[in-house]
């Protein structure tokens, strides 16, 4: 199923903008994607949780561990380059990538 990009880019804009969090987001997200991507976002977000060794809302780049593939693409995803990833750009990078495959 195709969706309409430019509507949820506009509202995933707002919604940044506004200070939502990343969980009303993916809830947002259930509301404006298909049924197949709304549990993928929502296995990123859980994802995230479980890397954040430390439960501070951020992974560090000694918090990745053996996971070669989000070693290698820490530098792209770290969006304002403060030296970890929020839950933000961890979810949302996962997002434009699905869009891409459909």
């Amino acid at each position: 199923m195709k969706i309409a990009v430019l509507p949820i880019a506009a509202l995933t804009g707002a919604l940044i903008a506004s200070g939502a969090t990343a969980q009303q987001r993916l809830v947002n997200a259930q509301a404006f994607t298909s049924d197949e991507i709304a549990p993928m976002l929502n296995a990123r977000s859980k994802k995230f949780r479980f890397v954040d060794l430390n439960d501070d809302g951020y992974i560090s780049r000694d918090e990745i561990g053996d996971d070669d593939q989000l070693r290698s693409q820490f530098g792209s995803l770290n969006t304002n380059n403060d030296g970890k990833l929020s839950e933000d750009e961890y979810v949302l990078s996962h997002r434009k990538a699905i869009r891409k495959k459909l």
